[in-house]
């Protein structure tokens, strides 16, 4: 597994690492423990944020996913960090995403509110806690970062009936949580999922997203 903050993505070497090892890690750091923790100022540095400076750096290198989350935390600072990057990245580009949370129903397949990114791109950085505190969504919704529990991006075209009934649900019995969870019982645990039918639908979503 490699780590790379220029593409802003960990790499996985397939021939000796699960696929979902990539969704999985950031799904590790975002579950977390429920800590509380800071969440990132993102001041701006020469025109970029300060993760786009960051990120400049070729930072490439071989590490376990326990590793990987620790870079993951030094480098946005919080989980509510990576959530609000997270948030700013869908901002920007449209695409949907399922947003779950500690004491509500999960948001499935919506958009986030453009204010988000305009805020980052045009200097605005002061005005984003306040976003932060009322974030719209394009269903009507309106929710703070503080509610949020894991943001899971989607595919922008969705998945046909055929691509969720392809999925191997034997790949949510593998253990990448934090406290050695299986991928099915963060699932559940996240999307608040009631039955088992709806464990499956969710769990068919994230493995196929």
């Amino acid at each position: 597994m490699t780590f790379d903050l220029e593409k802003r993505r960990l790499e996985i070497g397939f021939g000796r690492k699960s696929a979902l090892e990539l969704v999985d890690t950031a799904q590790q750091f975002q579950v977390g423990v429920g800590r509380s923790s800071p969440m990132l100022a993102a001041p701006s540095l020469n025109g970029r944020s300060a993760d786009e400076e960051t990120l400049r750096a070729p930072m490439t290198q071989d590490i376990t996913t326990q590793e990987a989350i620790k870079q993951l935390e030094q480098h946005f600072g919080s989980r509510e960090g990576m959530l609000t990057h997270n948030l700013t990245m869908l901002s920007s580009s449209g695409q949907p995403a399922d947003i779950t949370f500690y004491k509500r129903k999960p948001l499935i397949n919506v958009q986030i509110s453009t204010k988000i990114a305009a805020a980052r791109l045009y200097g605005l950085e002061d005005q984003l806690p306040k976003i932060l505190k009322r974030i719209p969504f394009s269903n009507g919704v309106v929710a703070s970062l503080a509610e949020i529990w894991t943001v899971n991006p989607m595919p922008i075209g969705g998945f046909t009936d055929e691509e969720l009934a392809a999925v191997d649900l034997t790949q949510g019995e593998e253990r990448q949580g934090p406290n050695g969870e299986t991928l099915r019982k963060m699932i559940r645990k996240t999307y608040q999922c009631k039955s088992r039918k709806e464990t499956d639908y969710y769990l068919r979503r994230w493995i196929a997203s």
